[in-house]
């Protein structure tokens, strides 16, 4: 079974909500997306109103049907003003029910799986949980749940957000100008290819900040048990310096974290605003020539940066699931460890017994590979 199976079958309660959700965040996008074609009503119908070339209105063709008032007209403003403040507010509205609910959902199953870990850690033999060290087990009761849990509520709806966005902008551009579609098509080989390659370099970034993460943890859980025996030797100093070195080695691998995400995001931004610019000197061309309106070129400009935004989105999605279905596998290995000593079901009822008598003859016991009972008798009357 892979770990996404595994994961989304213990999500599976928590699944009418997520799909809520998604319907919530579905709406809160098209009030979001429907802002720009608004606002290029506004300009071509009101600011900059030629009644030679008319109005593209799109989805808010009835605004300007003569029931809202002429177009250029102050009463058309007003309804626009109204129909502007009216989107956004519901937006904001289905953002908020969407970001609550989420968040809401996401932690009843983050709940959930801390409480399924945690009740394992507890069934399993000493021998097998020897085999982690500590800062391994604090981290997989705890940063691991948190992560994995953010897969399914988190970024798989971050993921459906960027592919509604996507497909909505490159239909609304399409239907504007087809040769609007060109720009996002260039600049978007490159984009992918850095992505990718910053995904590749953020890999092996995390996994060094984990791995200095669960260092940290085992040095502070070992000094805290043994704080006695280290005052008891004398031996301060020397627990100071360890752990000074795995501050470092942390506060290191943090910085080299935030250097490659920083260098990255110039790239990301720089990209951006060479679609941006050639997206405006596109549109100022089409304009020019008649094929489009002035209040198109302003909506075609934030469509374009949206869909940059989007397939940057849609990428770091992926490699946060991939980081995320790295600490699922590691919930799901733990959960599948078998115990090496299970709790057998008892075969008498000890109150029929007045005189409980226990007996073992010749008894062996192996701790791993190692046998450290051989051939015990014992007789408790």
């Amino acid at each position: 079974m892979t770990t996404f199976v595994y994961g989304l079958r213990k999500w599976k309660k928590h699944i009418p909500l997520g799909i809520f959700v998604w319907v919530l965040s579905f709406l809160a996008i098209a009030c979001d997306l429907a802002i720009p074609l608004l606002s290029a009503l506004m300009i071509d119908g009101f600011i900059n109103y030629d009644p030679q070339k008319g109005v593209n209105a799109g989805i808010f063709s009835f605004l300007c049907d003569g029931r809202f008032g002429e177009l250029g007209s102050w009463s058309l403003f007003w309804w626009i003003v109204a129909a502007f403040a009216l989107l956004v507010l519901l937006r904001i509205g289905l953002i908020y029910a969407k970001n609550v609910l989420m968040q809401k959902n996401g932690l009843e199953f983050e709940n959930e799986l801390r409480d399924m870990t945690y009740k394992k850690f507890m069934q399993l033999d000493s021998g097998t949980i020897f085999s982690y060290n500590t800062g391994e087990l604090v981290s997989l009761l705890n940063r691991d749940a948190i992560f994995f849990k953010e897969l399914y509520s988190r970024v798989l709806t971050n993921l459906f957000d960027s592919v509604v966005v996507l497909v909505i902008s490159f239909s609304v551009l399409a239907s504007m100008n087809a040769n609007l579609l060109w720009i996002p098509l260039v600049i978007m080989p490159p984009l992918v290819v850095v992505s990718i390659r910053f995904r590749l370099a953020a890999r092996r970034t995390f996994k060094n900040l984990r791995e200095r993460q669960s260092e940290m943890n085992l040095e502070v859980q070992e000094n805290i048990k043994a704080v006695r025996i280290v005052r008891s030797f004398a031996n301060e100093e020397y627990e100071m310096r360890k752990f000074d070195a795995c501050n470092d080695n942390m506060r290191n691998a943090e910085i080299a974290r935030v250097d490659v995400s920083a260098k990255y995001n110039m790239l990301f931004n720089i990209l951006k605003q060479i679609a941006y610019i050639a997206t405006i000197a596109i549109c100022s061309v089409l304009c020019i020539r008649g094929n489009i309106l002035v209040g198109t070129l302003t909506a075609a400009s934030t469509y374009v940066l949206k869909i940059m935004n989007h397939i940057t989105q849609v990428n770091n999605a992926v490699f946060m699931m991939q980081h995320q279905l790295t600490s699922g596998g590691r919930i799901q290995s733990f959960m599948e460890q078998p115990s090496a000593v299970t709790d057998a079901e008892a075969d008498f009822t000890l109150h029929t017994m007045p005189k409980p008598h226990i007996r073992m003859q010749d008894v062996c016991l192996d701790f791993g590979d190692k046998q450290v009972l051989k051939n015990v008798s014992l007789d408790i009357p």
